[in-house]
């Protein structure tokens, strides 16, 4: 008897996938956290010790079923172009109880109790110790399990010929660093950038696809910061975003996070970034040609430090500088282009 199941667009297997992989993840924090809570505070190591195997078991079987979420997928891509797998098959089970980085699970799964140890010891109180500690775990099984599918469906691409590249795709809400990696076309074998509990996902593409940009991250920011204010601040500063409404770069903003440090001012400490101040960085390029064309000297990287969007509106505000002089220091920084 034929099969009466719908063949999905790509599209629509991408967004079915995603939404059952993020299923998966608050299944299995909520199946962790009911572990966690029957962990003995005055004896943590021996209760420890007779959970860790119900620990381990919940987290392997979350990451089962996202790795076969991810080949579900894989085989629904191929079926919304009309073709048939043509290379390996993935083998799920091998995905689980492992970390990213292939550690047994259970060494990774430790730490929220080596913390709790650490926090008793300084005598803090262990009911508000262990029940802070729940999100740590919530936490670390859902990253486990969200790399788990990740990397099911890439190794997955890398067995079937068939398959060129990906596309990511970003969720809202989403933090500042995912966004503007939305909708960036990278080859099966390159890395997937992700932090904690990143909930990003791929969408692949096939040998002769012809690649269209997916998602518009200036798009997908404008639609974070009217959706979700409190999530696009916990990646950005009220400076960045002052930056942002003076026409400043995304990726110039997000980007200069990557090498904050502070360095010596007039009387003070400024906040700077050593991000994109070489030859080869946007804002390396005009504060070296700055520097050139003040001494005639040629310079690999700034000698000037590089201001961040937080610290211009700081000498903004010091300096009672016009809106000219904002957009012309934010333009010297190379936050507006």
């Amino acid at each position: 008897m034929p099969s009466t199941q719908k063949t999905l667009s790509a599209s629509e297997a991408a967004d079915a996938y995603q939404a059952q992989q993020a299923q998966v993840s608050r299944a299995v924090a909520l199946a962790a956290i009911g572990v966690w809570r029957d962990i003995d505070g005055k004896n943590l190591d021996a209760s420890w010790a007779q959970l860790v195997a119900r620990m381990v078991a919940v987290v392997a079987a979350a990451q089962l079923r996202a790795v076969e979420a991810g080949a579900t997928f894989l085989a629904r891509i191929l079926a919304a172009a009309g073709e048939k797998p043509s290379g390996g098959q993935l083998v799920p089970s091998a995905f689980g109880g492992l970390t990213g980085d292939g550690r047994p699970m259970g060494s990774l799964l430790y730490t929220p109790v080596a913390l709790s140890k650490q926090r008793i010891g300084q005598g803090q109180r262990i009911a508000d110790v262990l029940q802070a500690e729940e999100a740590h775990v919530a936490l670390l099984v859902r990253t486990q399990v969200q790399d788990a599918g990740r990397m099911g469906v890439q190794s997955g691409m890398a067995a079937e010929p068939k398959y060129r590249g990906y596309v990511r795709q970003v969720h809202l809400p989403a933090c500042a660093r995912c966004i503007i990696l939305a909708g960036r076309f990278y080859r099966y074998s390159d890395g997937f950038l992700r932090h904690p509990c990143c909930d990003c996902t791929m969408e692949p593409v096939l040998v002769g696809q012809d690649f269209v940009h997916g998602q518009d991250p200036d798009e997908l920011f404008a639609r974070a910061r009217e959706q979700d204010p409190a999530k696009v601040r916990k990646s950005l500063t009220e400076g960045d975003l002052k930056a942002l409404d003076h026409g400043a770069n995304l990726n110039q903003v997000v980007n200069a996070h990557r090498g904050m440090t502070t360095a010596a001012g007039p009387g003070r400490t400024v906040q700077v970034t050593t991000e994109g101040t070489t030859k080869r960085g946007f804002a390396g390029q005009r504060l070296i040609r700055e520097a050139g064309a003040k001494s005639g000297g040629r310079y690999k990287s700034a000698r000037t430090p590089r201001l961040t969007p937080a610290q211009v509106f700081e000498e903004a505000s010091l300096n009672s500088w016009s809106r000219d002089e904002v957009v012309r220091q934010l333009k010297r920084f190379g936050y507006v282009i």
